[in-house]
């Protein structure tokens, strides 16, 4: 045998190995790929979509008292730009651990935004629960007369020029329930004391 041929059989011996490698890498890669974009199971994507933000859009939901409740939708909307409230209660859960319940609200962008937390005392880094809070806030002109429609604006730098446009006597919170009354007829003129 020469060394030409010895020359060309170790070349050949060297592409066939070459070539098993090769083919062997790509079967692992292909198999690889193919067990990563395997259908998720049920519990797998119950578990992703309980991993999803809850977002609170009713100040009754936000874990505070009633009374607090009350006394945010009754600010104006001077007083609302400066709402920057914290509020913490504490329970017991069924383990009897303690839980701190947070509520964070404040007043950024014509919305009560914030957040909702709740951690255990014992691992207070760690939140058990997180929920985010927006609400956003509808005022509601109060008309000068009872005929006069009534305006709305979800943006609380349009209100002096509306208020102004349409003699609104004042504004207040769409949901608050305020009791608008009206006067009836003509107001009673007061008698002087001195024509009886």
């Amino acid at each position: 045998m020469n060394k030409t041929s010895t020359l060309i059989s170790r070349k050949f011996t060297f592409y066939i190995i070459a070539g098993k490698v090769i083919f062997t890498l790509l079967f692992l890669f292909c198999f690889l790929l193919s067990f990563s974009f395997q259908p998720a199971k049920a519990g797998e994507l119950d578990s992703a979509n309980n991993k999803k933000p809850v977002i609170v859009n009713d100040l009754e939901q936000c874990n505070i008292p009633q009374s607090m409740v009350m006394r945010i939708k009754h600010l104006s909307p001077v007083q609302i730009k400066d709402l920057n409230e914290e509020y913490q209660h504490t329970d017991l859960t069924e383990e009897g651990e303690e839980i701190v319940t947070i509520v964070k609200l404040r007043f950024i962008d014509n919305h009560i935004t914030g957040y909702i937390k709740e951690v255990l005392m014992s691992n207070s880094e760690k939140p058990k629960s997180l929920s985010y809070i927006d609400i956003p806030i509808e005022w509601m002109c109060i008309p000068p007369k009872q005929d006069h429609p009534f305006h709305f604006s979800s943006d609380i730098s349009e209100l002096d020029s509306i208020k102004e446009e349409n003699g609104c006597l004042d504004w207040v919170q769409r949901d608050n329930e305020v009791m608008i009354k009206f006067a009836e007829g003509k107001k009673a003129k007061k008698k002087s004391k001195f024509f009886n």
